[in-house]
């Protein structure tokens, strides 16, 4: 168990072990460099499925976190005792509805999560969100990440 379950056991969230359902590697690492495969917004065998609908901004946030979490979750696994990790980039892909706009308000779960679990030095983060027709297992909000790895 890492520095990472523990932050995020501190700020109330509990982490779940990652498993791909896909020919894929949850994550890459490349030097100091750690790039994260799409996590979508599931909680063991339960997806937060559907569009995002502007009369229900929470679900939104909490399929966002759902996902941010199944990456911390990845990220953990990953580093080794004297290693911290640095998000550089989130990019977060919402299923939504064409007239949809709130795009950036459900990927905020997911940098809320971030800054709250790393700290506001390697949690903040450069961001993108994206409205999207689909993403798998019907999942309302998909996510990667990029980060750098920083030793102690």
């Amino acid at each position: 168990m890492g520095y990472i379950v523990d932050a995020c056991a501190r700020q109330g969230f509990a982490l779940q072990v990652i498993a791909p359902r896909g020919l894929y590697r949850p994550a890459i690492r490349h030097g100091d460099m750690l790039y994260l495969s799409g996590q979508v917004s599931r909680l063991g065998e339960e997806t937060i499925a559907g569009p995002a609908l502007a009369s229900d901004p929470e679900r939104g946030r909490l399929a966002a976190r759902t996902a941010v979490l199944r990456a911390l979750s990845v990220l953990d696994s990953i580093l080794g005792p004297d290693e911290h990790v640095r998000v550089l980039k989130l990019t977060g892909y919402v299923m939504s509805e064409p007239d949809f706009t709130g795009h950036s308000a459900v990927i905020d779960g997911a940098s809320q999560v971030l800054v709250a679990v790393l700290g506001d030095d390697r949690g903040a983060h450069a961001r993108t969100a994206i409205g999207v027709a689909s993403l798998p297992s019907s999942g309302m909000v998909e996510l990667d990440l990029v980060c750098a790895i920083e030793r102690d």
